[in-house]
């Protein structure tokens, strides 16, 4: 706290404001003024901003629960959950444990070797805490890329299998 009679900036506050017990704080309105309180209070409240994510930002995530072609069927939940943080700018960093909602939209199994196998999962929101934001991003599409994911008779994503999402359209989240 600055001493009565220094004026607060916002600088000398810093970007927090530290707790005020209210009979100081009705101290410092006395001695300063309410409208200088409010604007430095207004000052060192981080406020609600908003980030963008660019398209083609890639998000890595692990699988919440398995998913296989033998059991999943369309319209199924996927959830995903980042493992690590992801940073926007110098000045901004994303928290791990965001989640990544999305629904199976494709599943072939494959049986009697004629059909080849497929999955395709659709991830269509971001949960930030508790926001949800709608995202449009590149569909999984297995078999794919996938160490271990494919064997023989069906595809098969374990549980806490990583996978990267890649964004095409911007999404604005306030965190």
């Amino acid at each position: 706290m600055t001493a009565i009679g220094n004026p607060i900036t916002a600088k000398t506050l810093g970007r927090t404001l530290p707790a005020v017990d209210p009979s100081r704080l009705a101290l410092l309105i006395l001695a300063l003024g309410p409208a200088t309180v409010v604007a430095a209070v207004l000052m060192a409240m981080p406020g609600k901003r908003s980030i963008t994510f660019p398209p083609s930002t890639t998000i890595v995530a692990e699988l919440d629960e398995a998913v296989s072609t033998k059991t999943a069927t369309i319209g199924d939940t996927v959830t995903l959950r980042t493992i690590r943080p992801l940073d926007l700018r110098d000045d901004v960093r994303l928290r791990n444990g965001m989640l990544i909602h999305g629904q199976v939209t494709h599943v072939n199994a494959g049986r009697g070797g004629w059909r080849p196998l497929g999955l395709t999962i659709h991830f269509t929101r971001l949960q930030v805490d508790r926001a949800l934001y709608e995202i449009k991003a590149v569909p999984f599409r297995g078999p794919g890329r996938v160490a271990g994911a494919e064997t023989a008779n069906e595809i098969s994503l374990a549980a806490g299998q990583k996978l990267a999402i890649r964004l095409v359209q911007p999404v604005t989240i306030t965190p």
